[in-house]
């Protein structure tokens, strides 16, 4: 069919699913590499020239050939073909050393044949020469890049090419009813719906679920295998009859239904004869020639109505005034309150981090922090002897990577914090350790609309009665005792507000521990509501 198109000068795309190694351009390909490998492969050396590649005809390539004394190759360098001969001497001096990909380029882009083959035999061509050059670069990551072993790999492969044809080129497609699912054309062709050609029943019939028989003669079947084989046939037929309505719909304007052969068949078995039953009892009407038309509606390609001679052409549309317009914006996001970057601003105040009155930055500080509570969330629970391998284990795995002298120091100080007497309770084994906290909080809203929480509280303790929240401080010089720090006080009252939601009822506690003094400080309940409220307990203002 592609090849009648094609003769009668039709623009062919090609078919939807491409044999790689079965297209005739690949063939001349492979085989030109084979005659340049192996010298004395003369028929592919016979193939390759007859190709776009050398572009020889019959007649020429016959002529080199009869007659000829010794191998092709060496008639092809007296044949008086200097540019053919110039290609196969190149192709043949390179040969041990490029890999496959190489040598498919050097011979489509160095010496032209991808313009040649592109010309002669049209786009799907180029496609399959494309997917050649892509299975070269696959063989190559797989396997010893040689000649030889990229010709045995493409010989024992069969790869498959689903091609994306475009319906705005103005070419034909050729493609399978499968390959045309969900796609659409002005004008489609189904080529031949005559009787469908079957090869009858197969060798075995499945029977129930892992069982299958021997299917035999229709009169030889007994009863459980010859049911077994009218289910298969009637899931076949519901099978041709689903394929029969994709193909049928796949036109926006002109379906044309061929059949072929000297049976019509019935709609039972023949598309062609059910589409005919269809079309007569839809009113179609058949010419001269007994083919039947059923028409309905205008063709998108009729002249619109108003413009015969003497009406003036209905007026065009006004454009809607949004086409020209920009569109809005979309809202931004609201940005989440993180209680330890916006716990100042509930004091009114910008956050900052404190390097405890040593001269440490605050990127050190923070730092810091975070090799501490690492230690704090860790060492709780593992036996006293194991904390010093642990936290080496836990220091240098960390992308902070304490140093030796560091790891020593930060672990005596959360050693001393853990086996505090005073402290003991906040690492038993009931809390949790870097809870996430996330979600809108009623309380704060009024302040911060529409912003969410989005926290961690290092260590959180929940009982029948009351709620902890404590944070941990590593500040080298803590504050005097009640003196708390207002960032620390609007974070630790951020965590509260949520707590309380989560856990109504229950009574909220909040605290800082600072690590440097093996302390901790409550903030006062009084203290954290006022903040979430707006009111500043040193000004008495809203």
């Amino acid at each position: 069919m592609i090849k009648a198109l094609r003769e009668a000068g039709v623009p062919i795309a090609g078919t939807d699913r491409l044999q790689v190694g079965a297209h005739i351009a690949v063939r001349d390909l492979l085989a030109l590499i084979s005659a340049v490998v192996t010298e004395a492969d003369e028929l592919s050396l016979a193939a390759a020239l007859r190709s776009p590649i050398f572009g020889l005809t019959e007649r020429e390539v016959f002529a080199l050939a009869h007659g000829r004394d010794g191998l092709l190759a060496r008639a092809l360098e007296a044949g008086g073909w200097p540019e053919a001969r110039a290609i196969f001497d190149d192709l043949r001096a390179r040969a041990d050393f490029l890999r496959p990909y190489e040598m498919l380029s050097r011979i489509l882009v160095r010496h032209g044949a991808a313009a040649r083959i592109g010309a002669q035999l049209g786009r799907e061509a180029e496609e399959a020469v494309l997917a050649l050059l892509d299975l070269a670069l696959d063989y190559e990551r797989a396997e010893p890049p040689s000649l030889t072993g990229f010709l045995d790999w493409m010989e024992s492969s069969d790869p498959e090419l689903k091609r994306q044809l475009d319906s705005a080129t103005g070419e034909v497609r050729v493609m399978t009813i499968h390959g045309a699912k969900g796609l659409e054309a002005p004008i489609v062709i189904l080529p031949d719906t005559a009787p469908a050609r079957t090869s009858g029943a197969p060798p075995v019939t499945p029977i129930g679920a892992g069982s299958a028989a021997l299917t035999g003669t229709k009169d030889s079947r007994p009863r459980a295998l010859a049911a077994a084989e009218e289910a298969r046939q009637a899931l076949e037929a519901e099978e041709r009859e689903r394929l029969f309505y994709v193909a049928l719909t796949r036109a926006e304007q002109w379906l044309i239904i061929c059949g072929a052969g000297k049976d019509p068949g019935t709609p039972e078995t023949s598309w062609h004869a059910a589409a005919e039953a269809g079309l007569q009892d839809l009113g179609a009407e058949a010419d001269e020639n007994g083919v039947l038309t059923l028409t309905h509606g205008a063709w998108a390609l009729d002249p619109p109505a108003g413009t015969d001679e003497g009406e003036e052409p209905p007026a065009e549309a006004a454009e809607p005034p949004w086409l020209r317009s920009r569109a809005p914006a979309p809202k931004p996001e609201p940005v989440p309150l993180a209680p330890s970057r916006d716990g100042a601003l509930l004091a009114g105040e910008k956050a900052a981090i404190e390097g405890g009155g040593t001269g440490e930055g605050a990127e050190a500080a923070l730092r810091r922090g975070r090799l501490m509570h690492l230690l704090l969330e860790h060492l709780p629970g593992t036996p006293r002897d194991a904390w010093p391998e642990l936290a080496a284990t836990l220091l240098a795995g960390s992308p902070d990577m304490a140093t030796e002298e560091e790891a020593g120091a930060l672990l005596a100080e959360a050693g001393a914090v853990i086996e505090s007497d005073s402290l003991a309770w906040i690492f038993d084994p009931a809390g949790l350790s870097e809870v996430p906290v996330m979600g809108r909080v009623a309380a704060l809203q009024r302040r911060f609309p529409d912003q969410p929480l989005n926290g961690q509280i290092d260590r959180l303790l929940v009982s029948e009665a009351q709620v902890w929240a404590i944070d941990f401080k590593s500040d080298r010089v803590p504050p005097p005792p009640g003196a708390l720090p207002p960032a620390y006080a609007g974070q630790l009252a951020l965590y509260a507000a949520a707590l309380a939601e989560i856990f109504p009822g229950r009574q909220v506690r909040a605290g800082i521990l600072w690590t440097a003094a093996a302390r901790l400080d409550e903030a006062p309940a009084e203290q954290l509501n006022e903040m979430v409220n707006g009111i500043d307990p040193g000004r008495g203002g809203a």
